[in-house]
């Protein structure tokens, strides 16, 4: 068929899960990055795509005045603004900042407003659902990815990487290899290399950073001469070679109530 030219939307998780499960010998991703068009939103886009729903929602059934997100949500929520607050708590996707919203809303049934405690009431619920959501959207490539999530149960929002010390990656490593499960990615792999002394502690967790810099779990400033980098904000991946234990990590805030972490925390 002539003229036709086939366009497949898909998620850049099973994107990566192909190409790592169907790739040939000297296959070379980057040829084919010309064909990616990767779709991106933008705070104010997300914020306007809320205030349409809102609108569309309110108004059809109680108003003919147009109403936006602003004229639901209270003044301030954690010393910052609503929109700010809940477009932080998201990976800047359409989704993350609906679902946020209407537990919002679950939390306001019967009340005359939504307070600022609702919307922290919402949060918790939210960031648990998706760190959930996260494991499962990766499970393809990192079923081992909760694991490994955890050693961040209580840490500071900020840490130098050397924080993850060697001792607890060995110890993690050690677990890991000997857990009895059928599901084994990379992060198993790479653990087993540890075990067997063909991979150092300090190589490990660096790829292990790689990965969670690659799923959104963290942020990284790789130097002081570099700024913060998110992989659904900038760049996709982050060369673990470049990681170093003198970068700084950040916890998105999406995970901080799922992970008990205080925002103002640092190392």
């Amino acid at each position: 068929m002539k003229g036709v030219k086939v366009i497949v939307a898909l998620r850049r998780d099973l994107l990566d899960l192909v190409i790592h499960e169907t790739v040939e010998l000297g296959f070379q991703e980057e040829k084919y990055e010309s064909l990616y068009l990767n779709l991106q939103w933008t705070k104010l886009q997300l914020l306007e795509m809320l205030d349409l729903r809102v609108n569309q929602l309110i108004q059809r059934q109680y108003t003919k005045s147009k109403v936006s997100l602003s004229d639901l949500m209270p003044e301030s929520v954690g010393g910052k603004l609503p929109t700010d607050f809940i477009a932080e708590r998201t990976m800047y996707r359409p989704r993350d900042l609906i679902v946020f919203f209407n537990l919002c809303i679950s939390q306001a049934v019967d009340k005359p407003e939504i307070t600022s405690s609702m919307v922290l009431h919402a949060e918790a619920e939210y960031s648990e659902r998706r760190l959930r959501s996260l494991c499962d959207e990766w499970r393809g490539s990192y079923p081992e990815l909760s694991d490994f999530v955890e050693i961040f149960k209580e840490y500071p929002a900020s840490f130098k990487i050397e924080r993850i010390t060697q001792e607890l990656l060995g110890e993690k490593c050690l677990n890991l290899v000997t857990k009895a499960s059928i599901e084994r990615g990379d992060l198993t792999a790479w653990a087993n290399e540890v075990i067997d002394q063909k991979c150092s502690t300090d190589e490990f967790r660096s790829r292990l950073v790689s990965v969670l810099y690659k799923v959104g779990v963290v942020g990284i400033k790789l130097d002081k001469s570099t700024s913060t980098s998110w992989s659904f904000l900038h760049s996709r991946t982050l060369s673990s070679a470049a990681i170093t234990s003198e970068s700084t990590g950040y916890i998105c805030p999406v995970f901080f109530r799922a992970l008990g972490i205080n925002p103002k925390s640092g190392s």
